[in-house]
């Protein structure tokens, strides 16, 4: 066996989808102009084929992203480890292992990793990899017909009727929470990010991976899902940013957070107000369900996620989202690592 790291491009893209067609069927996952924007697009940061090859035929892959991260100020560069996929024809685990242990091939500051059931356990109890972050999934409930109906898979007709009283409450509850917070959100283009209002952003979120116009760029405005954007606005003064998606979820059409960027600190009310427009843009959007995924040992974060919106059991998952670093440098950094903004921005998984 062979062990092969190649710098994304066209031809590398087209590679890792024929290889990607041999297990998955999704239309994300083999589309060459969403791989593309994936792996090439991102100014600042490149992406490179980790390729295990026995007898110049490709058995098992995964792709080393560069990515930058910020610690008390300080940048470092990480690198973050996508789409593992080994040939499921093979059942030698030395193709595994052997793209595991190349996972640090860019000698970057840092190396972290999702999981997945089968590889966290791996993760975990052979490799000994520390679990830096568990990443918590909070939502909110819109249409109470759709997730009753799906749990027990059957319509059920008088939830229509729950539905429409439970809707005119909420819409209500979102009315009354305007007498005690100016809290709004507009619509806006991301340029708005800019570098004042970045270096707020990190003046209050020291911890954090990379947020700025590159990044938005790449990771939403280029890319074939569609996005939008809205700022916080407290007494017509811009407090916040959130990026959105509209999509589906384990069968339920949700309203993605994508990701929220606080820039000034917001009272009780206000927060309160914020969670509360937050589920009326699921409302709006005619979706089942609010979703996101947060590190919620991030201060700013974890203040904006608690009641009314409610933490998801990983059981109810496809699957729990653990971050675990696999090579660290800067072993007195850990501990700040462990509280970084980091959101559904930072993954791949919409």
């Amino acid at each position: 066996m062979s062990i092969e790291l190649i710098k994304f491009n066209d031809d590398e893209v087209k590679k890792f989808i024929l290889f990607s067609k041999t297990y998955y069927r999704n239309n994300e996952t083999i589309d060459q102009p969403h791989n593309y924007n994936k792996f090439c697009e991102y100014v600042d940061h490149k992406s490179y084929h980790l390729k295990n090859n026995s007898n110049k035929i490709l058995k098992g892959r995964a792709v080393l992203n560069e990515r930058s991260l910020y610690l008390n100020g300080k940048k470092y560069l990480a690198t973050q480890v996508t789409d593992l996929l080994v040939d499921q024809n093979y059942k030698d685990p030395m193709i595994f292992i052997n793209l595991v242990k190349s996972y640090n091939k860019l000698n970057n500051d840092f190396v972290f990793h999702t999981s997945n059931e089968n590889s966290e356990i791996i993760y975990k109890k052979f490799f000994k990899f520390e679990n830096i972050i568990n990443l918590k999934a909070y939502g909110f409930p819109i249409k109470l017909s759709s997730i009753i109906s799906k749990f027990f898979n059957k319509k059920i007709i008088f939830l229509n009727i729950i539905d429409n009283l439970y809707l005119y409450i909420l819409k209500l509850s979102i009315y009354i929470s305007q007498y005690f917070s100016s809290v709004t959100l507009n619509d806006c283009a991301l340029s708005e990010f800019n570098e004042v209002t970045r270096k707020k952003f990190f003046k209050k979120s020291p911890q954090s991976m990379e947020r700025n116009e590159k990044f938005f760029k790449w990771r939403f405005e280029q890319n074939l899902n569609k996005y939008y954007y809205k700022k916080i606005l407290k007494n017509n003064t811009i407090v916040g940013f959130i990026v959105l998606r509209n999509s589906s979820y384990s069968g339920y059409n949700v309203t993605l957070l994508m990701d929220l960027l606080l820039i000034e600190d917001l009272n009780i009310f206000s927060l309160l107000a914020l969670r509360m427009k937050l589920i009326n843009e699921a409302i709006s959007s005619n979706n089942d369900i609010l979703f996101t995924i947060i590190n919620n040992k991030n201060k700013s974060l974890f203040k904006v996620f608690r009641f009314p919106i409610i933490p998801i059991s990983d059981n109810l998952l496809q699957h729990s989202t653990p971050i675990f670093c696999s090579s660290i440098k800067k072993n007195d950094e850990i501990k700040n690592f462990a509280k970084a903004h980091f959101t559904l921005a930072d993954l791949d998984y919409f």
